[in-house]
């Protein structure tokens, strides 16, 4: 999980590097490149615009703050959700639409055990009916 966490603080480092994005604007204000490398170039200095680096210095502040807050809240979730032990149970019926197999992996005791975990909600939510 910390190589997961320090490979996405590298990710978004290289996204925010203002010389990047400066050679980037440079390369597409030139207007050499065509085609599919001139959809390349607009498609990164896209990226680098969504990151913030066309906002003012205060904005990129503020922006990155609001970053740092929501990968706060979404390790918290992700922590909480992992921890979870909430079993939902259902009859065969409520869960029209998930295949017998998906169903009879989760029977326990003549009743089917959904968690809030990623294999049992998706399933439910994409399929049942």
């Amino acid at each position: 999980d910390k190589a997961g966490a320090r490979f996405a603080a590298l990710k978004a480092k290289g996204r925010t590097d203002p010389r990047i994005y400066g050679r980037v604007c440079a390369l597409a204000a030139k207007n050499t490149v065509s085609g599919r490398d001139a959809h390349f170039v607009q498609a990164l200095k896209a990226g680098f615009e969504r990151s913030g680096l066309n906002l003012s210095p205060a904005d990129q502040k503020k922006l990155q703050e609001l970053r740092d807050a929501d990968a706060k809240v979404c390790g918290l979730f992700k922590k909480n959700l992992a921890e979870d032990k909430t079993e939902l149970l259902f009859d065969k019926n409520e869960l029209e639409g998930c295949s017998d197999a998906w169903i009879a992996e989760r029977t326990r005791d003549g009743k089917v055990v959904v968690t809030l975990k990623y294999p049992d909600l998706i399933p439910v939510l994409q399929q049942c009916s």
